[in-house]
């Protein structure tokens, strides 16, 4: 009786644990839920550093250059960078000097006679009014007096016109050493030690490195992209890390290349700083498409599908790509950027 009690209590227990491991095979999956993404696409924009400003050196005046102090490479420090023959110059403003001093001597003549012509007039007119003197002695005191005081009119007026020739002749004689913006390099000399030249003659050819540039031609898109970043935006130099900013976009429209031309600054440049560096800025674009994560995909059977959340509408997908965590698919009218779809995990 014993032994019949005890079989029926086992096959009990086995029905009864046959029955809770159908109940756990068969358990309602736990239920999460992500978002359909537009697709995006990285793509890499690619340029090289120039120089922030470039200018050509141009003479001013007429003379033999005696010494250039910089060649092609060389940064420009306290040195003028050319030296001309200053000989003809000087040898003018000496005689403009000379002159001068001679006018200083003749003012203080004429001043002297004035005041002499001023005593005499003044004792001519007290004996007119005695009468010991005639009018015609008085007219003639005053009209030396006059003429005297005329002609250190006209004297000072000399005086001042070279005065001003002196002064445009030292500064004509500072245009004798040309001077370039320090810290610029020079990337081309275009005379040398010993030549004569002219105003407006070219002498070399200077460009600013202390400031790096990047120039890029770039689509629409990518442009609307690149104004979406911040103000100041990471990028890359010579495979190192830099922060970038955008400087200007040119309106005018390419229309051979379909791109418009826009100039980037290097913020912090590398040690190095020569035109050539290569650039590299990574944007993230719109693509055609749309992003759903691999963990909403069903791919029973080679027919990959999602589940709408809302409605619980299995869509079958085209996929198109796929990055590490996401499927590319065409797009469908029934989904939509935004919407949820199903993730199941199992408890």
């Amino acid at each position: 009786m014993n032994s019949e009690h005890q079989k029926k209590s086992t096959c009990l227990g086995n029905v009864m644990l046959l029955i809770l491991l159908t109940v756990i095979s068969l358990s309602p999956q736990a239920e999460s839920f992500s978002l359909i993404q537009q697709a995006h696409k990285e793509i890499r924009l690619y340029g090289y550093t120039r120089a922030n400003r470039n200018m050509i050196l141009s003479a001013e005046i007429s003379a033999k250059i005696m010494q250039i102090n910089y060649d092609v490479g060389e940064h420009i420090v306290k040195k003028p960078f050319i030296e001309m023959d200053t000989t003809f110059i000087k040898f003018e403003i000496k005689k403009t000097k000379v002159s001068i001093k001679k006018l200083d001597i003749n003012v203080l003549q004429i001043q002297s006679k004035i005041t002499f012509l001023g005593k005499e007039y003044r004792r001519i007119k007290l004996l007119n009014t005695e009468g010991k003197a005639a009018e015609k002695q008085l007219d003639e005191a005053l009209q030396q007096l006059d003429h005297a005081r005329f002609e250190l009119r006209q004297t000072l007026q000399q005086q001042k016109s070279l005065q001003l020739t002196l002064a445009e002749l030292q500064e004509r004689k500072s245009r004798y050493l040309i001077l370039a913006p320090d810290g610029w390099v020079v990337t081309e000399r275009k005379v040398e030690v010993g030549e004569y030249i002219q105003p407006g003659h070219p002498l070399a050819r200077l460009s600013d490195y202390q400031k790096l540039v990047v120039p890029l031609a770039v689509s629409s898109s990518e442009l609307a992209v690149i104004k979406q970043l911040p103000a100041i935006f990471k990028a890359r130099l010579e495979n190192q890390s830099v922060d970038s900013r955008l400087r200007w976009v040119n309106p005018e429209f390419n229309e051979d290349t379909r791109k418009l031309n826009i100039k980037l600054d290097i913020i912090n440049p590398l040690s190095e700083q020569r035109g050539g560096l290569r650039f590299e800025l990574p944007l993230q674009i719109k693509t055609e498409g749309l992003l759903i994560t691999k963990s909403a995909v069903s791919n029973r059977y080679e027919n990959p599908r999602v589940t709408i959340v809302s409605t619980g509408e299995s869509i079958p997908l085209l996929i198109l790509g796929e990055t590490t965590d996401h499927f590319i698919v065409a797009e469908d009218q029934r989904l939509k950027v935004g919407i949820k779809i199903l993730i199941r995990t199992t408890k």
